[in-house]
C-alpha cells in the first residue's frame, strides 16, 4: 500500500447539462434565450475542475438536450471536454436518455484522456496514494429490472481498486424533484436503493435534476449504506426546478491516519435564472388591462427572471389575450417570458 497522501483524491462531478437548448441554428423571432445560461456554466464548472486541480471529471448524462444536435453545438460541448482532458486530467461521460444512450456524433470517444461509456466498461485511475476504478453503463430504460446485469458487464467489480465508484444515469428510488417534492418508486427503469451490488462504494448518478444524495439500503448484515450522489442539472430546465438551487459537487477522497478510506463531498452553486409564475385569472380581468397589470407585477421581480404567465379562463378569454410580442414589450428586455393558457370549461 502506497503511502497516505495528505491531499485529497479530488473528483468534479456534474450531470445534465443540456446543451443545445433554447438555442435554435435559424431562430425565428430576435428574443433573449436560455442556452448561453447552460453554457455559461458548464464553463464555470470544468474552469473550477481546472483551477481546483481535480483528479477527474465526470459527467452523469445528458450532455445534450437531445439526441439530434445541430454539429456547431456538438464541436463546442466536445472542445471544452477535450480541452480538460488535454491538461492532464481525465474526463468520463454517460450517456443519458436525452441523447438516447449514445452521445451525438460519437467522436468523443475518440478524444485522448476522454472516456465515454457508451457501452458497459471501467477505467482504473492512480493518484494520491489511492487506485479509484470507475465503472459505467448508457442508460438503459430496462436497467430497474437488470442493474446487476450492467454492473457485472462493467467489469468493475473484479477490479482490484481501493474503491469502487459507479456511475450511470438513473432514478433512484427516494430521489425527490419538483416543486410537489415528488419521490421516485419503483419502475422498469429506475433503481431500487436495495439493488446496488456488493462490491461498489458509491453510486455517481444523472437523470434527477435536484441535486441530493440517498443511502442504498444494505440486504446482507455485514455490508454498510453508500452514498448515491446526485449533483443535479447545471441550470433549471423547466420551473417545477425554480425553487431548486443548481450547481455540481466534489468528492474527495483520502485516508485517514488509519488507513482508512474516507469520502467527502461539497456541493457548489452556480448562477440561475430566478424563476416566477404570475397568475392570470381572465374571468375576473379585462383584456384591455391585461398589459398594464403584467408591467405592475414584474416590477418588483429581478431583471433577469424567466416568468411564465399562467391564464386562466375559457377558450374564448384566452383567445383575447394580447399575442407574444405585445406581452415581451410590455416587460424588461432582459427578462425572458413565456405564456400558458390553462383552459377552463365555456361558460
Amino acid at each position: 500500500m502506497e503511502s497516505p497522501s495528505t491531499d485529497p483524491f479530488r473528483i468534479c462531478l456534474l450531470s445534465d447539462t443540456h446543451l443545445g437548448i433554447d438555442m435554435p441554428m435559424r431562430p425565428r423571432i430576435k428574443r433573449l434565450r436560455r442556452g448561453h445560461d447552460f453554457r455559461n456554466n458548464l464553463l464555470r464548472v470544468l474552469d473550477y475542475a481546472i483551477y481546483a486541480c481535480a483528479d477527474c471529471v465526470i459527467h452523469c448524462g445528458d450532455v445534450f438536450y437531445r439526441s439530434r444536435i445541430p454539429p456547431h453545438v456538438t464541436a463546442d460541448a466536445f472542445e471544452l471536454l477535450a480541452g480538460v482532458a488535454q491538461r492532464g486530467i481525465p474526463v468520463m461521460v454517460v450517456p443519458g436518455n436525452h441523447e438516447r444512450s449514445v452521445i451525438p456524433n460519437g467522436l468523443l470517444s475518440y478524444r485522448d484522456g476522454v472516456t465515454v461509456f457508451d457501452v458497459p466498461s471501467h477505467v482504473t485511475i492512480k493518484a494520491k496514494g489511492l487506485t479509484i476504478g470507475f465503472g459505467g453503463f448508457p442508460y438503459a430504460q430496462d436497467a430497474g429490472k437488470r442493474l446487476r446485469e450492467r454492473v457485472e458487464q462493467t467489469g468493475l467489480l473484479g477490479t482490484a481498486a481501493d474503491i469502487r465508484i459507479l456511475c450511470m444515469h438513473q432514478a433512484v428510488e427516494g430521489a425527490r424533484v419538483g416543486v410537489q417534492n415528488y419521490r421516485f418508486g419503483s419502475g422498469f427503469d429506475i433503481i431500487s436503493r436495495t439493488a446496488i451490488p456488493k462490491g461498489i462504494d458509491a453510486v455517481f448518478a444523472g437523470h434527477v435534476h435536484r441535486a441530493q444524495c440517498l443511502e442504498s439500503i444494505p440486504t446482507d448484515s455485514g455490508q454498510s449504506p453508500i452514498p448515491i450522489i446526485f449533483p443535479g442539472s447545471i441550470e433549471r430546465t423547466g420551473f417545477a426546478e425554480r425553487l431548486e438551487e443548481k450547481g455540481f459537487t466534489t468528492v474527495e477522497i483520502q485516508r485517514d491516519p488509519g488507513g482508512k478510506v474516507i469520502m467527502q463531498r461539497y456541493f457548489h452553486r452556480l448562477p440561475t435564472r430566478p424563476m416566477f409564475c404570475i397568475d392570470l385569472n381572465l374571468s375576473s380581468l379585462d383584456p384591455s388591462v391585461i398589459l398594464d397589470t403584467l408591467s405592475a407585477r414584474v416590477a418588483s421581480l429581478p431583471a433577469d427572471a424567466v416568468v411564465q404567465i399562467r391564464c386562466a379562463g375559457n377558450i374564448r378569454r384566452c383567445l383575447r389575450i394580447p399575442s407574444i410580442a405585445d406581452i415581451r414589450a410590455a416587460v424588461p428586455q432582459t427578462m425572458i417570458v413565456s405564456v400558458r393558457c390553462l383552459y377552463e370549461n365555456d361558460d
